[in-house]
């Protein structure tokens, strides 16, 4: 995907400017919907670790604001704990100050 040249995105991985350059999938993301996240991504309509205009991805903005449901969801369905963004973050790195996400990497990475 990273690799993937804008126009051949799916039209849903796209940044979207109207909600801040940000991909419907990291909107869901970042406002807690482990429902949506999990429809989004159950039935393909997103890949798990599209990027926003900064290169962050769902699973980034979760963790960042300690939604440990949509982690798991996120981590479920192949997202990259490691992959970083435009300022050499991961998602580790930003689900740090929540000892849930934590746990949740830890499993994950084992």
């Amino acid at each position: 995907m990273l690799d993937e040249p804008t126009s051949q995105r799916r039209p849903i991985d796209r940044p979207q400017e109207e909600i801040n350059g940000i991909t419907p999938l990291c909107l869901a993301a970042y406002l807690g919907k482990d429902v949506i996240v999990n429809a989004l991504l159950k039935d393909g309509s997103a890949s798990v670790d599209a990027r926003d205009k900064n290169g962050a991805t769902a699973l980034m903005y979760a963790a960042r604001d300690g939604h440990v449901q949509v982690v798991e969801a996120l981590l479920f369905h192949g997202a990259l704990p490691d992959a970083t963004d435009d300022n050499g973050w991961t998602a580790i790195q930003y689900g740090q100050m929540y000892r849930h996400i934590v746990r949740s990497f830890e499993g994950n990475l084992r």
